[in-house]
Protein backbone atom coordinates (compact mmCIF):
# COMPACT_ATOMS: atom_id res chain seq x y z
CA UNK A 1 0.00 0.00 0.00
CA UNK A 2 1.31 3.45 -0.93
CA UNK A 3 1.96 5.69 2.05
CA UNK A 4 -0.02 8.93 2.18
CA UNK A 5 2.15 12.03 2.11
CA UNK A 6 2.05 14.54 4.94
CA UNK A 7 0.74 17.16 2.49
CA UNK A 8 -2.26 14.96 1.69
CA UNK A 9 -2.94 14.48 5.40
CA UNK A 10 -2.88 18.25 5.90
CA UNK A 11 -5.22 18.68 2.94
CA UNK A 12 -7.63 16.19 4.49
CA UNK A 13 -7.58 18.02 7.83
CA UNK A 14 -8.17 21.36 6.11
CA UNK A 15 -11.13 19.95 4.18
CA UNK A 16 -12.63 18.69 7.43
CA UNK A 17 -12.02 22.05 9.13
CA UNK A 18 -13.53 24.04 6.24
CA UNK A 19 -16.59 21.78 6.20
CA UNK A 20 -17.19 22.02 9.95
CA UNK A 21 -16.64 25.80 10.00
CA UNK A 22 -19.50 26.13 7.52
CA UNK A 23 -21.81 23.69 9.30
CA UNK A 24 -21.89 21.30 6.32
CA UNK A 25 -22.34 17.59 6.99
CA UNK A 26 -20.01 15.03 5.46
CA UNK A 27 -22.97 13.46 3.66
CA UNK A 28 -24.04 16.75 2.05
CA UNK A 29 -20.51 17.72 1.00
CA UNK A 30 -19.94 14.31 -0.56
CA UNK A 31 -23.17 14.64 -2.55
CA UNK A 32 -22.35 18.16 -3.74
CA UNK A 33 -18.85 17.13 -4.82
CA UNK A 34 -20.12 13.92 -6.46
CA UNK A 35 -17.97 11.55 -4.41
CA UNK A 36 -18.84 8.86 -1.87
CA UNK A 37 -19.04 9.68 1.82
CA UNK A 38 -16.64 6.79 2.48
CA UNK A 39 -14.05 8.38 0.18
CA UNK A 40 -14.50 11.81 1.79
CA UNK A 41 -14.18 10.30 5.27
CA UNK A 42 -10.93 8.57 4.29
CA UNK A 43 -9.57 11.82 2.84
CA UNK A 44 -10.44 13.81 5.96
CA UNK A 45 -8.80 11.21 8.21
CA UNK A 46 -5.63 11.09 6.11
CA UNK A 47 -6.14 7.50 4.99
CA UNK A 48 -6.17 8.26 1.26
CA UNK A 49 -5.23 11.06 -1.10
CA UNK A 50 -7.51 13.12 -3.30
CA UNK A 51 -7.20 14.04 -6.98
CA UNK A 52 -6.91 17.71 -7.95
CA UNK A 53 -10.25 17.75 -9.81
CA UNK A 54 -12.00 16.38 -6.71
CA UNK A 55 -10.26 18.93 -4.46
CA UNK A 56 -11.48 21.67 -6.79
CA UNK A 57 -15.06 20.34 -6.60
CA UNK A 58 -14.84 20.25 -2.80
CA UNK A 59 -13.62 23.87 -2.72
CA UNK A 60 -16.44 24.95 -5.05
CA UNK A 61 -19.04 23.10 -2.96
CA UNK A 62 -17.74 24.75 0.23
CA UNK A 63 -17.59 28.21 -1.35
CA UNK A 64 -13.91 28.64 -0.56
CA UNK A 65 -10.62 28.89 -2.43
CA UNK A 66 -8.41 25.90 -3.18
CA UNK A 67 -5.69 27.74 -1.24
CA UNK A 68 -7.75 27.43 1.95
CA UNK A 69 -7.92 23.66 1.55
CA UNK A 70 -4.22 23.36 0.75
CA UNK A 71 -2.74 25.92 3.16
CA UNK A 72 -5.45 26.38 5.76
CA UNK A 73 -7.84 29.28 6.55
CA UNK A 74 -5.09 31.57 7.87
CA UNK A 75 -3.04 31.41 4.66
CA UNK A 76 -5.83 30.83 2.15
CA UNK A 77 -7.23 33.61 0.03
CA UNK A 78 -10.41 35.42 1.05
CA UNK A 79 -13.49 33.28 0.55
CA UNK A 80 -15.67 34.25 -2.37
CA UNK A 81 -18.48 36.72 -1.60
CA UNK A 82 -20.09 38.21 -4.68
CA UNK A 83 -23.22 38.93 -6.70
CA UNK A 84 -23.90 37.37 -10.09
CA UNK A 85 -26.73 37.71 -12.64
CA UNK A 86 -29.05 34.68 -12.65
CA UNK A 87 -29.47 32.58 -15.76
CA UNK A 88 -31.43 34.49 -18.38
CA UNK A 89 -31.04 37.87 -16.64
CA UNK A 90 -31.65 40.92 -18.87
CA UNK A 91 -28.49 42.39 -20.39
CA UNK A 92 -28.95 45.65 -18.45
CA UNK A 93 -29.10 43.94 -15.02
CA UNK A 94 -27.04 46.01 -12.59
CA UNK A 95 -25.26 44.22 -9.74
CA UNK A 96 -25.49 45.72 -6.22
CA UNK A 97 -22.59 47.92 -5.13
CA UNK A 98 -21.64 49.88 -2.02
CA UNK A 99 -22.00 53.62 -2.28
CA UNK A 100 -19.09 54.57 0.00
CA UNK A 101 -15.98 52.84 1.35
CA UNK A 102 -17.51 52.57 4.85
CA UNK A 103 -20.99 51.45 3.77
CA UNK A 104 -22.17 48.14 5.24
CA UNK A 105 -24.84 47.54 2.62
CA UNK A 106 -24.73 46.89 -1.12
CA UNK A 107 -27.34 48.96 -2.95
CA UNK A 108 -29.89 47.14 -5.10
CA UNK A 109 -31.35 48.92 -8.13
CA UNK A 110 -34.99 48.67 -9.15
CA UNK A 111 -35.21 46.52 -12.32
CA UNK A 112 -38.37 48.40 -13.41
CA UNK A 113 -40.89 50.87 -11.95
CA UNK A 114 -42.20 49.38 -8.69
CA UNK A 115 -45.63 50.58 -7.57
CA UNK A 116 -46.14 50.47 -3.79
CA UNK A 117 -49.77 51.40 -2.97
CA UNK A 118 -50.69 53.44 0.09
CA UNK A 119 -51.02 51.16 3.13
CA UNK A 120 -50.34 48.19 0.88
CA UNK A 121 -47.80 45.85 -0.69
CA UNK A 122 -46.01 45.86 -3.99
CA UNK A 123 -45.92 42.78 -6.17
CA UNK A 124 -42.96 40.45 -5.71
CA UNK A 125 -39.97 42.06 -7.41
CA UNK A 126 -37.20 39.84 -8.80
CA UNK A 127 -33.85 41.57 -9.20
CA UNK A 128 -32.35 38.91 -11.53
CA UNK A 129 -29.37 38.62 -9.16
CA UNK A 130 -28.04 35.85 -6.91
CA UNK A 131 -25.66 36.13 -3.94
CA UNK A 132 -22.67 33.78 -3.65
CA UNK A 133 -21.23 33.41 -0.15
CA UNK A 134 -19.71 30.86 2.28
CA UNK A 135 -22.10 28.51 4.05
CA UNK A 136 -21.72 30.31 7.40
CA UNK A 137 -23.11 33.60 6.05
CA UNK A 138 -26.46 35.04 4.97
CA UNK A 139 -27.56 38.17 3.12
CA UNK A 140 -29.84 40.52 5.07
CA UNK A 141 -32.11 42.73 2.95
CA UNK A 142 -33.11 46.14 4.32
CA UNK A 143 -34.87 49.18 2.87
CA UNK A 144 -32.73 52.22 2.12
CA UNK A 145 -33.03 54.73 4.95
CA UNK A 146 -34.21 57.54 2.65
CA UNK A 147 -37.21 55.53 1.46
CA UNK A 148 -38.07 54.55 5.02
CA UNK A 149 -37.82 58.03 6.56
CA UNK A 150 -39.26 60.08 3.68
CA UNK A 151 -41.87 57.70 2.23
CA UNK A 152 -42.66 55.10 4.91
CA UNK A 153 -41.45 52.13 2.88
CA UNK A 154 -40.09 48.87 4.27
CA UNK A 155 -38.95 45.52 2.89
CA UNK A 156 -41.72 43.00 3.57
CA UNK A 157 -41.01 39.72 5.47
CA UNK A 158 -37.68 38.68 7.00
CA UNK A 159 -35.37 39.60 4.14
CA UNK A 160 -32.94 36.76 4.88
CA UNK A 161 -31.19 35.05 1.94
CA UNK A 162 -29.42 31.79 2.87
CA UNK A 163 -26.16 30.75 1.23
CA UNK A 164 -27.73 27.64 -0.31
CA UNK A 165 -30.44 29.70 -2.04
CA UNK A 166 -27.99 30.52 -4.85
CA UNK A 167 -28.13 28.21 -7.86
CA UNK A 168 -31.27 26.42 -6.66
CA UNK A 169 -33.20 24.37 -9.20
CA UNK A 170 -36.34 26.54 -9.17
CA UNK A 171 -35.01 30.01 -9.96
CA UNK A 172 -31.18 29.86 -9.82
CA UNK A 173 -31.22 31.92 -6.60
CA UNK A 174 -33.05 34.95 -8.00
CA UNK A 175 -33.35 37.43 -5.11
CA UNK A 176 -36.85 38.83 -4.73
CA UNK A 177 -38.53 41.25 -2.36
CA UNK A 178 -41.88 42.90 -1.70
CA UNK A 179 -42.18 46.46 -0.43
CA UNK A 180 -44.76 47.65 2.11
CA UNK A 181 -45.99 51.25 2.30
CA UNK A 182 -47.15 52.61 5.67
CA UNK A 183 -47.95 56.09 4.31
CA UNK A 184 -51.19 57.57 2.93
CA UNK A 185 -49.75 58.06 -0.54
CA UNK A 186 -48.78 55.65 -3.29
CA UNK A 187 -45.08 55.65 -4.07
CA UNK A 188 -43.39 54.51 -7.29
CA UNK A 189 -39.78 53.35 -7.05
CA UNK A 190 -38.40 54.30 -10.45
CA UNK A 191 -36.38 51.89 -12.59
CA UNK A 192 -32.70 52.26 -11.72
CA UNK A 193 -33.44 53.84 -8.32
CA UNK A 194 -31.57 52.45 -5.32
CA UNK A 195 -34.32 50.79 -3.35
CA UNK A 196 -32.84 48.39 -0.78
CA UNK A 197 -29.53 47.22 0.65
CA UNK A 198 -28.02 43.78 1.13
CA UNK A 199 -25.70 43.23 4.10
CA UNK A 200 -23.55 40.08 4.33
CA UNK A 201 -23.48 38.68 7.88
CA UNK A 202 -21.96 35.65 9.61
CA UNK A 203 -24.02 33.40 11.86
CA UNK A 204 -23.19 30.74 14.48
CA UNK A 205 -24.71 27.33 15.21
CA UNK A 206 -25.40 25.61 18.51
CA UNK A 207 -23.14 22.92 19.98
CA UNK A 208 -24.13 19.51 18.71
CA UNK A 209 -25.93 20.87 15.66
CA UNK A 210 -26.23 18.06 13.10
CA UNK A 211 -28.45 19.59 10.42
CA UNK A 212 -28.01 17.53 7.26
CA UNK A 213 -30.89 18.64 5.04
CA UNK A 214 -30.30 20.22 1.67
CA UNK A 215 -32.36 22.81 -0.21
CA UNK A 216 -34.49 21.37 -2.97
CA UNK A 217 -35.67 24.59 -4.60
CA UNK A 218 -36.42 28.28 -4.16
CA UNK A 219 -38.94 30.04 -1.89
CA UNK A 220 -40.18 27.96 1.02
CA UNK A 221 -38.42 24.76 -0.03
CA UNK A 222 -36.96 24.23 3.45
CA UNK A 223 -40.47 24.08 4.90
CA UNK A 224 -41.79 21.23 2.77
CA UNK A 225 -42.75 18.06 4.62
Amino acid sequence: MTAISEDMKVLGRNISLARRRRGVSQIDLAKQAAISQVHLSCVEHGKTGVALNIAMRLAESLGCSLDELVYGPENGQRESIRFEPVKGAPFDTKLPIRGTKSAAGHDFYAPYDIVVPAHGLSKLVHFNIKAIMPQDMFLFLRIRSGLAVKHGLMVHCSGIIDADYANNADNDGNIGAMFVNSSDEEYVIKKGERCMQGIFLHYSITDGDNASGSRGGGYGSNGKF
